[in-house]
C-alpha cells in the first residue's frame, strides 16, 4: 500500500495501480488497494476504470466513506450527477450515524449543487440547525441505503 501511496503522490499513476493492484491480491477482503486504486484512475482523468475501482471497494466494505465519496467524483466525471446526488444521500446518512456532522452537511451540499430538491434543501436547515441523532435516516427512500446496485448501473451505462 506504501508503494502505491508514494507512486500516487508523485504522479507515477501507472506504478501506483500496479502497486495497488499488488495490495489488493495480498488483502483481497479489504477495500483499501480498491480505494487507492480508484483515487488514482480519478487523478489520472480514468474515471470509468476509476468508478470500478470504487465498485470493487463498496462491494468489500459497503459503508466505506473513501469508496463512496470517490465513486459519487467518478459519476460526477462521468456525468451522471443525479446519481452522484444519491449515493452522496447515502454517504450523509453513514456521517451522522458517525457523529460526522460537519461531513454530512458538506456532504449533502454537494448533493444539493448536483441535483437541488426540497427536501436536500430541508434536510441541510436540519443538519444545519439541529443535533441529528445517529442512525437517523437522512435519505428520502431506502434506495440510499444499498449504494451498491447503484454503482453497478452506473459503472454499465459508463461503458
Amino acid at each position: 500500500m506504501r508503494t502505491g501511496h508514494l507512486a500516487a503522490l508523485h504522479g507515477a499513476h501507472a506504478r501506483a495501480v500496479a502497486a495497488y493492484r499488488a495490495a489488493a491480491g495480498l488483502l483481497p477482503d479489504r477495500a483499501a488497494p480498491h480505494v487507492g486504486i480508484g483515487k488514482t484512475e480519478l487523478a489520472a482523468g480514468r474515471p470509468v476504470e476509476a468508478l470500478a475501482a470504487f465498485e470493487a471497494a463498496v462491494s468489500r466494505a459497503p459503508r466505506d466513506t473513501g469508496a463512496l465519496d470517490g465513486a459519487a467524483r467518478a459519476l460526477v466525471d462521468l456525468d451522471h450527477g443525479d446519481e452522484a446526488a444519491e449515493l452522496l444521500d447515502g454517504l450523509a446518512t453513514i456521517y451522522v450515524e458517525q457523529d460526522r456532522l460537519l461531513d454530512a452537511v458538506a456532504t449533502v451540499e454537494r448533493a444539493m449543487e448536483l441535483a437541488g430538491s426540497s427536501w436536500r434543501l430541508a434536510l441541510l436547515e436540519r443538519l444545519r440547525g439541529a443535533n441529528p441523532e445517529p442512525g437517523m435516516d437522512l435519505s428520502e427512500g431506502e434506495a440510499h441505503r444499498r449504494p451498491c446496485p447503484r454503482l453497478s448501473s452506473s459503472r454499465e451505462a459508463a461503458s
